[in-house]
C-alpha cells in the first residue's frame, strides 16, 4: 500500500504542476541527504517526497468485523487498520536557482491544500478516491524546531519543507465463511405431570413405664433414589427428625436411611408417593 501511495501522490503532483519552469521534473523518494543530492544529477529540478514516520490513527480504530452475505452465507472480515504516513516534501534545483523551488513549494501547496482535484481523472487507481486522507502541517510536525532537528541529523543544509499526513486503510485478508443461520429455536422441556413433595418424620419406638412411644432420631440421612440406582434426592434430618424432599415425579422410588446407632433402612415406594402424599413416619431400630 505503501508503494501505491507514492505512486498515486507523484501522478497527481505531476498533473496538476505539469512543468512551470519549462525543465526536467523528476521525483525522489529517498533520504533527502548530501549523498544523494550528489547522486541527483539525472534533472534539473527535484521534488522529493520522503517517508518520515508510520503510525496507528487510533481515532479510526474498529473492532466489529465487517459481515457480507452471499449465496447463503456469510463472510465475516477483518476491519480494515488505518495508518498515517507521514510525508516531508522539499525541493531542489540543480542550480540553486531558489525562484524555481520557490514555484514548485507553492504550487504543491496549493494541489495539496485543495484536495478535491484528487479526483478518478488524476488517478490510475479510483478505488482510492474515497479511502485516503490528506492532511497539511499535521500536529506533530509544525514544531518550529522540528526542522532545524532534521537536517541537522541528515548533516543537510535547512530548506523549507512541507510537512504531510497520509491516512490510508490496510485490508487484511483474513476471511470467515459460515452458512446464514436463519433461525433460532430455543424449546423448553414441559412436564405431563405435576411434581410432588415427601415429608415425614424419622423415629424410634421405646417403652416408658410400660408404656411405648415414639422418640426423634436427629440427623438421621436419607437418600431417594429411582428404581435403578439413580439417586434424586439427598437430605438430614433436623433434631426433631423431619425431613423433607421437594420436586420428586411420582414414580417407584426407595428410601435408604442412616443413623448412627441405629440399622439401615431400606425403603420400596413401588406405588409411588400417592400412599404417602401427606406425610410418612420411619420407624428406626437400634443396633
Amino acid at each position: 500500500m505503501i508503494t501505491k501511495i507514492d505512486s498515486e501522490l507523484k501522478l497527481y503532483l505531476l498533473s496538476v504542476l505539469g512543468n512551470p519552469s519549462d525543465t526536467v521534473l523528476d521525483f525522489s523518494f529517498k533520504l533527502p541527504d548530501r549523498a544523494w543530492l550528489k547522486s541527483a544529477t539525472s534533472s534539473e529540478n527535484w521534488i522529493n517526497i520522503y517517508l518520515l514516520e508510520v503510525k496507528e490513527n487510533v481515532e479510526l480504530r474498529r473492532n466489529e468485523w465487517e459481515k457480507s452475505y452471499v449465496g447463503g452465507q456469510v463472510s465475516k472480515q477483518k476491519p480494515p487498520h488505518y495508518v498515517d504516513l507521514y510525508y516531508l516534501i522539499t525541493f531542489y534545483n540543480k542550480n540553486k536557482k531558489s525562484e524555481l523551488e520557490h514555484g514548485y513549494l507553492e504550487n504543491v501547496l496549493l494541489a495539496l491544500y485543495d484536495f478535491s482535484h484528487l479526483a478518478a481523472a488524476h488517478l490510475s487507481d479510483v478505488t482510492l478516491v474515497d479511502k485516503i486522507t490528506l492532511e497539511l502541517f499535521p500536529k506533530p510536525y509544525i514544531d518550529d524546531q522540528l526542522g532545524f532537528q532534521f537536517w541537522n541529523a541528515i548533516d543537510q543544509d535547512a530548506r523549507p519543507y512541507i510537512p504531510l499526513k497520509v491516512t490510508v486503510p490496510l485490508h487484511s485478508s483474513v476471511v470467515s465463511s459460515d452458512a446464514i443461520v436463519h433461525t433460532k429455536i430455543i424449546q423448553y422441556e414441559t412436564l405431563d405431570e405435576p411434581l410432588s413433595t415427601l415429608s415425614g418424620k424419622v423415629v424410634h419406638l421405646s417403652e416408658v413405664n410400660g408404656n411405648a412411644i415414639t422418640v426423634p432420631v436427629p440427623l438421621a440421612t436419607l437418600e431417594i433414589k429411582k428404581k435403578g440406582g439413580v439417586s434424586i434426592c439427598a437430605v438430614e434430618a433436623d433434631a426433631l427428625g423431619s425431613f423433607i424432599c421437594e420436586q420428586l415425579k411420582d414414580e417407584a422410588l426407595t428410601i435408604f436411611v442412616k443413623a448412627e446407632g441405629y440399622q439401615d433402612m431400606e425403603i420400596d415406594l413401588d406405588n409411588g408417593l400417592a400412599t404417602v402424599s401427606k406425610g410418612m413416619t420411619i420407624e428406626m431400630n437400634k443396633q
